[in-house]
């Protein structure tokens, strides 16, 4: 049971938490946001959003609220929104791709190709996320570890949706941190979708493409030893280009929608 959770609940979970603010960041931006994009940009905002609230005791405990009515807020704007079929296959096959040392081995668990503690570390940072993040207080060996391991220039914006997830699944974060890899994968993916569509008419084509270029190597190996930084980075950079290269909506829109940006 725990597997299918971590692996069916927890994608859905952020995918609808993805899809309500890319909706609340369109509407805002007052620009038209190409389906495909739409998960991934919202993902964004909600790293913004919580790594915001999070830089204070005082304001922490209201990120998890804040997250959640924003994304119901944004569902209900879009109803009856759909998915397109090629997108959300391609996003389910690497999700699948991602998953498959852990789904093949029937149970929920986590990867760790190399001998690092980093997985230890972040389901720490997970742990202390939506309380008080930057602040440990006192002098106990916890404290020493979490400042001298993370510190106050580590990009903690790429726990913030894990946290999320953990949050509002009750989910053991230990079950989801791949899941939650393979689920920034798919960011990517729809990502480069949305980047290819210009040039690509077809989308069956494009969803191919998506598919194997969310799948680099390095991305994958990455996942592997759950590098969240580095998938989360490279989701915003592909947003990135994807915005530099539309040209659809002109100069007058694209200056908005800022969050992939903040998100690093």
């Amino acid at each position: 049971m725990s597997l299918i959770l971590a692996w069916v609940l927890f994608p859905l979970v952020l995918a609808a938490v993805g899809a309500g603010w890319g909706v609340i960041v369109a509407r805002a931006a007052g620009s038209a946001i190409s389906g495909a994009l739409l998960v991934p940009l919202g993902m964004a905002a909600v790293i913004v959003v919580t790594s915001v609230l999070t830089q204070w005791s005082l304001t922490a405990h209201a990120a998890l609220p804040v997250v959640g009515i924003g994304a119901a807020a944004g569902l209900v704007l879009a109803w009856p929104w759909r998915p397109g079929r090629w997108p959300l296959l391609a996003a389910v096959g690497i999700v699948a791709a991602y998953g498959a040392p852990v789904l093949l081995s029937g149970q929920a668990t986590f990867t760790g190709i190399i001998r690092l503690d980093d997985t230890a570390t972040w389901l720490g940072v997970v742990d202390h996320a939506m309380t008080h993040l930057q602040e440990t207080g006192g002098t106990s060996t916890y404290s020493l570890n979490f400042e001298t391991d993370v510190g106050p220039t580590y990009p903690l914006g790429s726990f913030m949706l894990l946290a999320v997830g953990h949050a509002f699944t009750g989910i053991d974060s230990a079950w989801i941190i791949q899941p939650y890899m393979a689920v920034c994968g798919a960011a990517v993916g729809l990502c480069v979708y949305a980047l290819i569509e210009p040039l690509v008419a077809s989308p069956r084509i494009r969803a191919f493409v998506a598919f194997f270029a969310a799948q680099p190597a390095l991305l994958y190996g990455y996942s592997l030893f759950a590098g969240g930084r580095r998938r989360r980075r490279a989701d915003r950079d592909a947003d990135r280009r994807r915005r530099r290269v539309r040209r659809a909506g002109a100069g007058r829109h694209r200056h908005r929608l800022g969050p992939a940006r903040l998100a690093g």
